[in-house]
């Protein structure tokens, strides 16, 4: 069985039933309503860090990716 929340809290409003059924009941009850929006950021400071990790795992070791990235990101926002 396939379920899934609408968007529109008046819908979720309007069929407050069907989500206390079974496991939905579960998921309204103790796990809807506590999402955090996703962690945005400017694409040069999320391809900065995506390229230090990728340097972390690969190339150098995780204190030298990371030291690169940190000045990398001074740089980035001193100039900005």
């Amino acid at each position: 069985m396939k379920f899934s929340y609408s968007p529109r809290k008046s819908v979720i409003k309007e069929a407050e039933a069907i989500y206390q059924k079974g496991l939905r009941a579960e998921f309204t009850n103790e796990i809807y309503g506590t999402e955090r929006p996703e962690l945005s950021m400017d694409p040069k400071v999320a391809d900065i860090i995506g390229d230090m990790i990728q340097q972390a795992l690969y190339n150098t070791t995780p204190e030298e990716a990371a030291k690169e990235a940190d000045s990398k990101l001074k740089d980035y926002f001193e100039n900005e």
